[in-house]
C-alpha cells in the first residue's frame, strides 16, 4: 500500500485511505462489469475512478525524479496519460454500449435498406 500511497500528489489528504478506497472501488467495479444488471453502474463508477486518479498520473509525469527508483523512462510516465482515455472508452463500450447492443438498440445509427440511398 505504501507504494501506491507515494504516487499521490502530496496535497491530497490521507493517502493510505485513498489507496484503500480506490482499490476497493476498482475491484468492485471490475466485478460489477461481470454482472449484467450492474454493468452500467459499474462502468459509471470505474469511469469516475479513472477521472479521479488522473491527477496522480499527471503528478508522476511531472515529477519523474520522485520515482527514479522505478527505473522508468519519463516517456513511459507521459504515455500513461492518454491510456486513461483509452480505458475510459473501453469501459464505456463494455458498460454502456454493450448493454445497449444486447438490448437490441442500434447505436451505430439508422440502417438503410439495400439499394436505397439518401
Amino acid at each position: 500500500m505504501a507504494f501506491y500511497a507515494r504516487l499521490l500528489p502530496p496535497q491530497l489528504p490521507s493517502p493510505a485511505a485513498l489507496v484503500v478506497i480506490s482499490g476497493i472501488a476498482e475491484m468492485a467495479g471490475g466485478a460489477g462489469l461481470l454482472i449484467r444488471p450492474l454493468r452500467r453502474w459499474a462502468a459509471g463508477g470505474l469511469i469516475a475512478l479513472l477521472v479521479a486518479v488522473f491527477p496522480a498520473n499527471v503528478y508522476m509525469a511531472l515529477h519523474p525524479d520522485h520515482f527514479a527508483d522505478l527505473h522508468l523512462p519519463a516517456w513511459v510516465l507521459y504515455a500513461r496519460l492518454p491510456l486513461q482515455g483509452l480505458f475510459i472508452w473501453w469501459i464505456y463500450e463494455v458498460g454502456y454500449a454493450g448493454v445497449l447492443r444486447e438490448s437490441g438498440c442500434n447505436i451505430t445509427g439508422p440502417s438503410r435498406p439495400a439499394g436505397r440511398s439518401g
